[in-house]
């Protein structure tokens, strides 16, 4: 009988379940989670990296392994693998054993656009350092890929794309936000509200659209999200809600009662929520930037530029073309049913057998 292969997944990134990396982590192990027993009579253990209050999360077919700082800072500590999968680029954990082979996956490149100077040398030389170690490389999108090899020196240039699953939202039993207190209708702008999300033009658009309400949810503990709230208070802007990052049933509840979801951000690998309105039926409004036009195709409506008054003009027609549509909402939510994680963990599970046989 051929010895047990093993595979370490990184999951570290659960720590922050409702926030981006936290939210594929999340899915990803669930996804996987059907076919860890199939693996296991095949000779593939499934290893969880992931914080100590998700052990056992995903059922008895994994072995999990605690996200420690010990464990970070000394990888020796680890057992040997023979495949180690880093399902994001930026984790502080790495495979210490110069047998074990390194599977990376990359979602985006934003520092290069957001830092300057020695940071982006800083960020470039630490990516380039995983790279160089990588026996395989996946992105999440074609435009990550084209990133990766213009800025990056990739030994084989043979990047695979294996774009996310995304899950319906809907899955989980909506419940009203507090902080939603009237059922009218309602713009929607879920983000990490950072400089990159753009976030501030929303502002800007809603102060010329005194007849429609936004609310905006994420984390409100970034520099630029307090000058964002800053700016509400004082400019007196009545038409915007804020709260808080919703947690799953509480972004169901958004998604299912929004009038359309806004999405200006700049910089993304993939750009998740574009879909996840989607499969509510929801017109979706974003800019023509990195992956965004990739992952919505033709099914969203871009901003070119972040003029108020053109932002406006785009977004009521876009409206009222939505609402003229029968059957458009329908479309939307096949559309997005296309973002598997089904598809995508088998194709994740193909390429760890290639890897494991050197196929």
């Amino acid at each position: 009988m051929p010895p047990v292969k093993k595979i370490l997944i990184d999951l570290e990134k659960l720590k922050n379940r409702y926030v981006g990396l936290g939210e594929v982590s999340s899915r990803f192990a669930k996804a996987l989670q059907g076919h860890a027993k199939k693996l296991h009579d095949n000779g593939i253990e499934i290893h969880l990296l992931v914080p100590a209050a998700y052990r056992g999360q995903f059922g008895d077919d994994f072995h999990y392994i605690n996200a420690t700082f010990l464990n970070k800072r000394f990888p020796a500590l680890l057992p040997a693998f023979d495949l180690w999968h880093a399902i994001h680029q930026t984790s502080n954990y790495n495979p210490y054993h110069s047998g074990t082979k390194y599977l990376l996956t990359i979602h985006d490149l934003n520092f290069i656009h957001e830092k300057k100077g020695r940071k982006v040398d800083k960020y470039k030389h630490s990516l380039q350092r995983k790279i160089d170690r990588a026996s395989a490389i996946t992105t999440i999108s074609d435009f990550t890929k084209k990133e990766v090899l213009q800025y990056l020196k990739v030994p084989d240039p043979s990047i695979l794309t294996i774009r996310n699953g995304v899950a319906d939202p809907t899955e989980a039993r909506p419940s009203k936000p507090p902080g939603i207190n009237s059922d009218a209708p309602y713009l929607f702008h879920l983000s990490a509200i950072s400089r990159k999300k753009n976030t501030h033009t929303l502002v800007d658009l809603m102060k010329v659209l005194p007849e429609k309400k936004l609310v905006i949810a994420g984390s409100w503990q970034t520099k630029y999200a307090r000058e964002i709230l800053t700016r509400i208070q004082q400019e007196k802007i009545t038409n915007i809600i804020t709260l808080d990052q919703p947690d799953e049933s509480e972004k169901a509840w958004l998604y299912l009662h929004c009038e359309a979801f806004l999405f200006p951000s700049l910089f993304e690998g993939f750009g998740l929520p574009v879909i996840e309105a989607m499969y509510c039926g929801k017109p979706v409004f974003a800019s023509r930037h990195s992956s965004l036009p990739e992952i919505g195709s033709d099914k969203v409506c871009y901003w070119e530029h972040f003029a108020p008054l053109y932002m406006k003009e785009v977004l009521l027609k876009g409206l009222d073309d939505h609402h003229r549509q029968a059957g458009r909402a329908a479309e939307l939510r096949a559309y997005a049913a296309t973002f598997s994680w089904e598809d995508t963990i088998l194709r994740y599970i193909r390429l760890y057998i290639e890897i494991l046989h050197g196929a």
